[in-house]
């Protein structure tokens, strides 16, 4: 009996798989493209990164090396600049004189206002900005700190010459019991409101060092002449209504 051949027909075969590829943006044409195709961009990107592949389709976004700019590069805003050291505010010492009286014997107490005024850093930070209507431009940062004093200096009257003795002792006493404490007052008085440091601090535009001087001088003058105004009202009450002026007998348990 003939046996019929058996055939083994071969299983289909299994295609290999495609990967799936998004499609690129249609808005740019292939001339812009560097002469690549979409699939090839994509491809681009994931090896060497979409800044890399904006800056090739892109040159307009890098700077002249050929690395992109970053924000800010090109005109220096935010950079720092150099600031001058060693700037100091100070206004011309001053006298005001308080005193007290008596018959040829007169004490008087000067206040010397002085004032010193300096940054704090010393250079404040300055850094390149923009705003300021010049092209040296820049942001100032930083303390102005003030230091007063007044200086106080009490002159008392010598003793008179031709004297006896006795008087002589009167008129030590007299300027050492009445003058001197008198003028002590004031010399207190001078130094609590007048001396002293104020610390402000400052952020400001400005177009050079000196121009920053100019702008925080108006506040330092403002603040020294109130200082002086409260320092020699507080005198003045020392001396009102006559206080400031003493009688007293040279003569006082004199034998003639």
């Amino acid at each position: 009996m003939d046996h019929a051949e058996a055939q083994h027909s071969p299983s289909p075969e299994v295609a290999a798989p495609v990967e799936t590829v998004a499609a690129a943006p249609t808005a740019a044409p292939a001339a812009s493209l560097g002469g690549l195709d979409p699939v090839g961009v994509l491809s681009l990107q994931r090896n060497a990164g979409n800044a890399a592949v904006a800056r090739m389709l892109d040159p307009s976004a890098a700077g002249d090396d050929g690395h992109a700019e970053e924000p800010g590069d090109g005109t220096g805003i935010g950079e720092e600049v150099p600031f001058p050291q060693g700037m100091t505010f100070h206004a011309e010492p001053e006298e005001f004189v308080a005193y007290a009286a008596g018959p040829k014997l007169e004490g008087k107490t000067t206040a010397h206002w002085d004032s010193l005024g300096h940054f704090d850093p010393d250079p404040p930070k300055a850094t390149r900005a923009t705003g300021c209507g010049c092209p040296t431009c820049m942001r100032v940062q930083g303390s102005f700190v003030v230091e007063y004093t007044s200086n106080p200096t009490v002159k008392l009257p010598d003793v008179p010459q031709n004297l006896t003795d006795c008087q002589k002792r009167n008129a030590e006493k007299f300027i050492r019991d009445v003058l001197e404490p008198h003028e002590q007052q004031h010399v207190s008085t001078f130094k609590k409101f007048f001396d002293g440091k104020t610390t402000r601090k400052f952020d400001l535009k400005a177009c050079s060092a000196e121009d920053v001087k100019t702008q925080l001088d108006s506040g330092y003058v403002a603040e020294l002449e109130a200082r002086k105004k409260v320092a020699q009202a507080e005198s003045d009450k020392l001396d009102a209504n006559g206080a400031n002026q003493f009688t007293w007998d040279m003569d006082a348990d004199c034998k003639p």
